[in-house]
């Protein structure tokens, strides 16, 4: 039994549809997907199904939703280790193998393309990440966002999606494949919100295929729409690459080599001056014998979130404060990840995010102020305090330590 959420809810057995009748139940059975393995509490899942207004019925509409799943899979199951939804207080688990939902595959296979883009293996890394993005079938859970379920779980898989999608055209530039990912990207930009780096691969694989005046108007209207829904220009990389497409910087023609160490090919490295002819080849020198790995230190960005959304007065349950914590957590891991950047660890109601630990940019600190004004627009009259702490090894703008947004 297969368990599809990467479009529209499927369950498959035998490659044939078993039916899941009623919303209900299909939204129980997709929300205990989303967390598989995991206890669901009960008044979570009120809230999941019904938002705040949730009828003195739920309860039992519940408990009917759960019986009608475990006569679903115990019919349908092939062998005595089937998925079945179990009640553990203070809510339900769905026990169920990884290998049997679409989405615990996705994520396993963009850790091994990750990995692989990591040593620098382009051509493998862009097939791996390329059979991840093919399991998606549209949307994720298409079919129950269009009957109004609007969870902050299906925000986070649609950023997964985009960051897996970005790291693949990332492996396909990197070896020279740039006319195959054009038109994608073109789609993904102008369907998306701005994304600096899409934005910025796109630019990169218009000029290549021979399409500089394109790629300049991608970075126009990238800072019109950056510029109307957050009032700030866009980075100093994309700014950087609109001004090496303008001088026509040799640079933006190289590709990197099949085994070269990884790094981050939309970072452009735009040349000072004319490069010099290659050397003749000369022999092959012995294979060094491997090292041990090292820890490296590095200087990082470092934002942080803190609201009062969380400080409620009087006697509230703790599945509620529960609650608005990870719609919280929801929303800042989004912000960063739209900049770049990486949310740690949280404590209470401060949340901890770094930008350069993955790769060193530049404008680290920028993007992590962004991030920062971005949280205080989203969250609107209830706006975090935060204060960044710039340490950038990189010539961008330093926020002074300390000083609140």
């Amino acid at each position: 039994m297969q368990f599809n959420l990467l479009g529209p809810l499927e369950v498959l057995v035998d490659g044939e549809k078993v039916p899941i009748s009623g919303l209900k139940q299909r939204c129980t059975l997709a929300y205990l997907l989303l967390n598989a393995n995991k206890v669901v509490a009960t008044s979570r899942l009120l809230r999941a199904l019904w938002g705040e207004q949730t009828p003195p019925t739920a309860r039992k509409m519940l408990q009917n939703a759960v019986s009608g799943l475990r006569v679903t899979l115990a019919r349908h199951a092939v062998d005595d280790d089937g998925p079945e939804v179990l009640t553990h207080a203070p809510g339900y688990l769905l026990r169920i193998a990884d290998d049997r939902v679409d989405l615990t595959r996705f994520q396993a296979m963009v850790e091994d393309g990750r990995a692989e883009l990591a040593t620098g293996s382009w051509t493998s890394a862009a097939s791996t990440l390329r059979r991840a993005l093919g399991l998606w079938r549209g949307p994720a859970l298409a079919d129950l966002t269009e009957a109004g379920i609007d969870w902050p779980e299906l925000t986070a898989l649609r950023n997964a999606r985009l960051a897996a999608l970005e790291d693949y055209v990332e492996a396909e530039l990197a070896a020279g494949n740039h006319h195959e990912v054009v038109s994608e990207l073109e789609t993904v930009v102008e369907t998306e919100p701005p994304r600096e780096r899409l934005c910025g691969q796109l630019m990169l694989a218009l000029y290549r295929c021979g399409r500089q005046a394109d790629a300049l108007g991608v970075y126009r209207r990238a800072r019109t729409a950056l510029i109307d829904e957050f009032g700030l220009d866009p980075g100093h990389e994309l700014q950087r690459l609109e001004r090496a497409i303008l001088n026509q910087d040799p640079g933006l023609d190289q590709v990197a080599d099949a085994v070269a160490p990884a790094r981050s090919s939309s970072r452009i490295e735009v040349s000072r001056e004319t490069a010099a002819p290659p050397a003749p080849a000369a022999e092959p020198a012995p294979a060094a014998p491997p090292t041990r790995p090292t820890t490296e230190r590095k200087w990082v960005s470092v934002l942080l979130v803190q609201t009062d959304q969380l400080r409620v007065p009087g006697e509230h349950d703790p599945e509620d404060v529960d609650e608005v914590f990870r719609r919280l957590t929801a929303t800042v891991r989004d912000e960063v990840d739209r900049f770049g950047g990486t949310l740690h660890t949280t404590f209470g109601g401060v949340w901890f995010a770094a930008f350069g630990t993955r790769r060193t940019y530049e404008d680290d600190a920028e993007r992590a102020i962004r991030a920062g004004f971005g949280l205080r627009q989203r969250l609107g009259a209830q706006a975090p305090r935060g204060r960044a702490a710039s340490r950038s090894t990189g010539s961008g703008p330093r926020w002074p330590p300390g000083k609140p947004w």
